[in-house]
């Protein structure tokens, strides 16, 4: 060994999916151990219900962020699962982040008692989670550089910036009886993926629902809305912590016909900050409703060409990327993706492939 290298450095060593299947088997067993264990009984009903997801997710980010197996986990690969990763790009309730905490506290803390880490002293690492968990992504809030004196001076003389534009509602305003035919089409990929959907008039946040199940997304990502009249997202999320979200309004209050009055109208929908999938969503026709028909409980899918991307395959230029190898037998990494794209039900990913009828037995659940 070298006499300047640290000792406690973690080896060098590139990402695998090999490495990365086997962490998640390692993290399922752990993880069936301490169900097991006197330390889950402790926790909440609500807690034991979250348990699983919670763990392979830490997991599946300290790998995938530090390469980190489990038994290395340390506050570099938890800081990126409980301060970034988790509360930036898992879209969940209130109960899944209350949960997040005390799960990952127990199984440390178990862990150290049934040597999952040998004789590693943990105790800075329970800390670091204790301090962080109960706040998740303050860690990696954006915050503004210090002022120099010239600039201090500058900055107090200067006019105050207009208020952002923020559209604040003490009530939603009342459903206008009319009903839209939405295409919905996503940007940057040609052949076009298109849906085409009639709905009433929804709020956004209901709109989203529809969304992600014409469009065959999975709703495991954040998402926002990019209108005329501003920014808005679940509140749930509380993106409005961070500082580039401070203008974002609440979803829960707006609706199509706030936004949409002819079909020369559209905006925006973004899912997934990371891969950035941008959503046009156009208005075709609005209207009344069709005698007998009820909505919102009946949405419909009517048309549609091409296949959703797989979750996260990286945006529209690793789909690009991805068609190309799954397309090719002879490239290095046709197997693989090929594997990690497979569909539970339809098998192998086919990018021309779409299912109107199951679209709409989902908007029907």
């Amino acid at each position: 060994m070298d006499a300047n290298q640290d000792p406690q450095a973690k080896p060098e060593r590139a990402y695998s999916d090999e490495m990365a299947q086997a962490v998640r088997w390692n993290i399922e067993r752990l993880t069936d151990r301490f169900v097991a264990s006197p330390a889950h009984a402790e926790l909440t009903k609500a807690q034991q219900r979250e348990v699983r997801i919670v763990l392979q997710l830490v997991a599946d980010v300290a790998y995938g962020y530090e390469l980190e197996t489990v038994e290395e986990w340390s506050m570099t690969g938890l800081a990126q699962a409980l301060s970034y990763a988790i509360p930036h790009k898992v879209m969940a309730g209130k109960s899944f982040f209350a949960a997040v905490k005390p799960i990952v506290l127990s199984f440390l803390r178990w862990g150290m008692s049934e040597r999952v880490w040998c004789d590693r002293d943990l105790t800075e690492v329970i800390e670091y989670v204790q301090s962080v968990g109960g706040k998740l992504g303050a860690a990696n809030r954006r915050r503004k550089p210090a002022l120099s004196a010239p600039d201090q001076i500058l900055q107090a003389s200067a006019l105050p910036d207009p208020p952002p534009l923020r559209i604040k509602r003490s009530r939603i305003s009342k459903a206008n009886g009319k009903v839209y035919r939405l295409c919905i089409s996503l940007l940057g990929i040609e052949p076009e993926i298109w849906r085409r959907v009639e709905v009433a008039d929804l709020t956004l946040a209901k709109l989203h629902g529809v969304i992600q199940y014409a469009m065959g997304w999975k709703n495991s990502h954040l998402h926002m809305f990019l209108t005329p009249l501003g920014r808005f997202t679940d509140p749930q999320f509380h993106l409005v912590e961070d500082e580039w979200c401070a203008d974002v309004g609440d979803s829960r209050r707006i609706r199509l016909g706030d936004l949409l009055a002819s079909t020369r109208d559209a905006f925006e929908y973004e899912y997934d900050f990371g891969d950035s999938w941008r959503h046009r969503i156009a208005c075709e026709a609005l209207g009344d409703p069709e005698p007998g028909t009820r909505y919102p409980g009946h949405s419909r899918c009517l048309a549609g060409a091409r296949a959703c991307p797989p979750e996260d395959v990286g945006g529209v230029t690793s789909y690009q990327d991805f068609l190309r190898v799954i397309a090719d037998p002879t490239d290095e990494e046709h197997e693989r993706m090929v594997e990690w794209s497979m569909h539970p039900r339809r098998g192998r990913f086919d990018p021309e492939y779409f299912d109107p009828g199951f679209a709409n037995d989902m908007l029907r659940v």
